[in-house]
């Protein structure tokens, strides 16, 4: 599964960061000496800029993800390690399958989700 994050700094953001960097260059470039250190002038303060919008969890993702056949045999793994396989076959057979191949492609966001929570019992 992919989840692709974008993260926009605004203007302000930006130029902060530029100044910050600019002093760390300066102060790497003069020599060490016991002179009274340098001050950095602040830049003007500014107005907050908005949050970007948060990456939804993973309970907040819609239900009409694809997931591969790879991702339940590592989720039934994975549940397996810490229930039993009669937990496992249980689950299962809430669905009306006998293996998780076997699950329809409408279920299978759910039964993922059902096998990772077997997995952190």
């Amino acid at each position: 599964m992919n989840i692709a994050i974008e993260v926009n700094f605004g203007e302000a953001t930006l130029n902060l960061l530029q100044a910050f960097v600019s002093s760390l260059d300066k102060n790497n470039t003069q020599k060490t000496s016991d002179a009274e250190p340098t001050k950095t002038s602040k830049p003007a303060p500014t107005k907050p800029e908005p949050a970007p919008a948060a990456a939804p969890a993973p309970k907040d993702l819609p239900d009409d993800l694809p997931v591969s056949d790879e991702e339940l045999r590592a989720a039934v793994k994975a549940a397996k390690d810490n229930t039993s396989a009669a937990d496992v076959k249980a689950l299962f057979a809430q669905f009306g399958v006998k293996t998780s191949s076997e699950c329809p492609d409408a279920k299978r966001f759910e039964l993922l989700n059902k096998l990772n929570e077997l997995a952190k019992r």
